[in-house]
């Protein structure tokens, strides 16, 4: 489970994502931004990363 300042950390960055998303004009970034603040929020509830992120190689 993430501790307290981690949790807090999460939850900030998922209101700042989301703040991002509504700014966006293309809905491809705002819908990317929308998927970050979820993995933040999980995060946030002590639940495991389930965003996966390919690396280029």
């Amino acid at each position: 489970m993430a501790e307290p300042d981690d949790r807090n950390y999460f939850q900030r960055r998922a209101i700042r994502e989301r703040e991002i998303a509504g700014t966006c004009k293309d809905k491809s970034i705002a819908s990317v931004h929308k998927q970050l603040a979820d993995e933040y929020e999980k995060r946030a509830g002590g639940e495991t990363a389930t965003l996966k992120v390919a690396r280029d190689s």
